[in-house]
């Protein structure tokens, strides 16, 4: 449509996708900033002119709805971009998205939780249980791993840590740390309830002597010969045969 000013109305429908740099860092919790500009291609401020219509300048025809994020806020500004070829004029819109988290408490903080507590219930079966701790701590281990495996599998791969990943790996640190528990436990209760070795006469180890001498009756017959008066008797050069104790 023309104007009798020589100003053009015109109006065009589109439909795209456009790309939003997302800052995950407090995952799920976070913010999306998305941020849409449209700008002429071919003509500078000095063939066309841009301008948002005031005083609504974006207008939402119905609510947008998404699974994962709830739209929150909007802004919209117009300024002019500075090329080698010119001034363009630039109008930009921002979208405030907030995600929802409900389904990463449900899925991932309340099971973990769980997995958890569970490990801990190992503090309450004694010492002496040490299979069954060994098995709630290795399980818990293993279902925390596949818990946070299934929650980043659907997740960009960012090199910085999200919340989610403190979450998790706190909770890794706590059942490993009553694992740790468990170790200390079984290495200081090693030889509680052992019986205990009787200590053996010491005249016995240093006066005794185990000999074998054969015997003309039962064949090979065993003694105990004492050295107490051989030694002493030696010491005065005398020659007195050992005494021989039978055992048999």
């Amino acid at each position: 449509m023309v104007f009798a000013n020589g100003t053009l109305w015109t109006n065009y429908r589109m439909k795209l996708t456009g790309p939003c740099d997302m800052n995950l860092k407090r995952f799920p919790f976070d913010q999306q900033k998305c941020i849409l500009t449209f700008e002429s291609f071919n003509y500078n401020t000095g063939e066309v002119r841009m301008s948002w219509n005031q005083p609504y300048p974006v207008i939402l025809l119905k609510k947008i709805e998404l699974p994962d994020f709830k739209l929150t806020n909007f802004s919209v500004i117009a300024v002019e971009q500075m090329y080698p070829a010119g001034w363009w004029d630039e109008l930009t819109v921002a979208f405030v998205f907030k995600r929802r988290y409900g389904w990463y408490i449900l899925q991932g903080y309340i099971p973990t939780y769980v997995t958890i507590f569970i490990s801990w219930i190992s503090f309450y079966l004694g010492s002496r249980a040490i299979p069954a701790r060994t098995m709630l701590g290795v399980n818990s281990l293993l279902a925390m791993t596949f818990q946070f495996g299934n929650i980043i599998r659907n997740l960009p791969r960012v090199s910085y840590v999200k919340a989610i990943d403190v979450w998790m790996l706190s909770g890794m640190m706590f059942i490993f740390l009553s694992l740790l528990e468990l170790a200390v436990i079984g290495f200081m209760s090693r030889n509680e309830g052992a019986p205990k070795q009787l200590k053996k006469r010491s005249f016995i180890s240093n006066d005794l002597n185990w000999k074998e001498m054969p015997s003309p009756r039962i064949g090979l017959r065993q003694f105990w010969v004492d050295q107490r008066s051989s030694t002493s008797l030696m010491n005065d050069h005398e020659v007195i045969p050992d005494t021989l104790i039978d055992l048999n």
